[in-house]
């Protein structure tokens, strides 16, 4: 039965009488809706349940944990098509006896087992729902980049930046016509014009012209850094002149401007239309419109399309959202993070996205709404009571309908983070 979160805050809104009431803030919302998942998850997973469950295939050896592995199940071994137990290895247990144990995140698998199942309980998704789109109103131009709420624009053949929050625009170029590029970020932009890269520096609003082309890369914390003999450098202002203050040495060759952590130990860049990861070839074939990394995701576009990048796996968030002009950057606190045209209007949208859940059963759906009508009636200071006591009743009926562990008092409990 797929449901949506979306579906899921509307019916709780419902049940605590607040539709269409804005008491809730999309960020909190957000915390109690995984803290309300999470909870109920824990207690499928603690009963045995098998909705959630992964398994794979290994045998004796050392083997990365999965990403996603958060509570062990159990480890058997095939035997002319029956499973039995492996256990998990003693303190001083042999290590030539079929057992098994995790340490640091790697499972080993000790003895004689050709074919060993792993069952396991992956981590809860993070779910979250997609606020509206807010229009906003900047002056007439072609925007060319963005960061937050400051926003690159020429109008009348001149660059400017404009602060939405002052709702003022300063110059930066008096002749725009040769702009080839720009790269936005929390301290300063970096232009390049005719060739030539310029740095305008938010905070004391001046324009300076750097004395060589270097490769750019915006950090997690939305600062530019540039790259100088392989070395990632902050820009600083001394008097009337620059310098650049070296941070930390890359460990590979960076061949385009990049996005990263702020570390610099996950670094993303597209180069002849492919996607690098640390100097490696992750994906071909990727035409990017700007880029952004947030909390170990890499968030691009390409062709109209938004797209979220988790170590080397891509996944789809939105299709056709438009003309992008480039990230504003990820806020968490309220879910948006693009800015979008469409003829002469101006749009900014979510990254955020409505998690469609698959549940065996409407209880889970049910459940879920409940759990979260009564976190709403709390932070009200409202009476919950009733709400209180028909969760607690679906709660007897669903988990009552559960089966009991398949493999009884050999079931693990362990979990293993």
């Amino acid at each position: 039965m797929k449901n949506s979160t979306a579906d899921i805050v509307e019916r709780a809104k419902q049940l605590a009488d607040l539709e269409g009431s804005n008491f809730i803030s999309w960020n909190e919302n957000q915390h109690l809706l995984n803290e309300n998942y999470t909870e109920l998850y824990q207690k499928l997973v603690n009963k045995g349940d098998k909705a959630f469950l992964k398994e794979f295939r290994c045998s004796s050896g050392v083997y990365d944990l999965p990403n996603d592995f958060m509570q062990l199940k159990g480890v058997f071994a095939f035997n002319n098509g029956n499973l039995s137990v492996i256990n998990r290895r003693s303190e001083n247990g042999n290590l030539n006896n079929r057992s098994y144990e995790i340490k640091n995140g790697k499972l080993y698998i000790y003895g004689h087992a050709n074919d060993v199942l792993v069952q396991y309980f992956p981590s809860p998704v993070h779910l979250s729902t997609k606020p509206d789109n807010i229009e906003i109103s900047l002056p007439e131009g072609t925007i060319l980049s963005c960061y937050e709420h400051k926003f690159i624009y020429v109008a009348d053949s001149k660059l400017y930046i404009y602060d939405l929050d002052r709702e003022e625009s300063t110059k930066i170029l008096d002749d725009a016509t040769n702009v080839e590029s720009i790269w936005s970020g929390k301290n300063i932009v970096i232009i390049k014009d005719n060739g030539v890269q310029k740095v305008w520096d938010i905070e004391s609003q001046t324009l300076r012209t750097l004395n060589n082309t270097y490769i750019i890369i915006r950090a997690e914390n939305g600062n530019i850094y540039i790259v100088s003999d392989n070395k990632v450098c902050l820009y600083c202002i001394n008097g009337d002149s620059y310098y650049l203050n070296p941070i930390t040495d890359l460990k590979f060759t960076l061949t385009a401007n990049a996005v990263s952590d702020d570390y610099f130990e996950e670094v993303y860049y597209f180069y002849d239309d492919n996607l690098y990861f640390n100097g490696n070839l992750l994906v071909e074939d990727v035409v990017e419109k700007d880029a952004v990394y947030k909390n170990g995701i890499l968030y691009f576009c390409d062709n109209g399309n938004l797209f979220k990048c988790i170590q080397d796996e891509i996944f789809i968030i939105a299709s056709n959202i438009g003309n992008v002009v480039a990230f504003t950057g990820i806020n968490n606190k309220s879910g948006y993070g693009i800015l979008v045209e469409s003829g002469n209007r101006k749009i900014i949208k979510p990254y955020a996205e409505d998690v469609i859940l698959n549940y065996p059963n409407s209880f889970f759906f049910d459940i879920l709404a409940y759990q979260l009508a009564v976190a709403y009636k709390a932070k009200q200071g409202a009476d919950y009571s009733q709400l209180a006591a028909q969760l607690q009743a679906m709660n007897e009926t669903f988990f009552d309908t559960l089966g009991d562990d398949d493999f009884g008092n050999t079931r693990i409990t362990n979990v293993y983070l």
